[in-house]
């Protein structure tokens, strides 16, 4: 359940899509020179994917674990499940194919193309016939 009191910049308080902002020092990290904005940029989404899957959540050694949606968010949860020794398969389209090319790259133990391949037998074939333990919905559409 989630606190009802809880209230962070863009949620229950205004001002996050501003161009600049006025927050409290604590809430502030600097950004060392060899950081490009762009990648301080997925500094929070990835603190979120490893609350949720490392101390919310588990994926523990050998889990099989499912990747919904091959977009930079869905590589996030990705590399963390991979890190906490999952075997993950990410799924997407064939309009992902140069993702799903990447996330082979960085690590997915296996693809599926939804569009392409018979998604139940592939699951089957992969986990032997175990499916999945933990799944992460990370596509955000149909």
């Amino acid at each position: 359940m989630l606190c009802e009191e809880r209230k962070s910049i863009g949620s229950g308080v205004n001002g996050a899509f501003s161009e600049y902002m006025v927050i409290p020092t604590d809430l502030a990290f600097h950004i060392p020179d060899n950081v490009t904005m762009d990648e301080a940029a997925f500094c929070e989404p990835l603190a979120c994917m490893v609350r949720c899957l490392v101390e919310r959540g588990s994926v523990l050694a050998g889990d099989f674990v499912l990747v919904s949606g091959p977009g930079a968010i869905g590589l996030l949860p990705m590399q963390v499940a991979i890190a906490s020794g999952g075997n993950v398969i990410v799924i997407g389209t064939s309009v992902d194919r140069e993702r799903l090319q990447l996330a082979k790259e960085l690590g997915a133990n296996d693809t599926i193309f939804i569009d392409e391949e018979p998604v139940e037998e592939r699951v089957n074939q992969i986990t032997k016939g175990k499916g999945f333990d933990v799944a992460f919905e990370c596509a955000g559409i149909e």
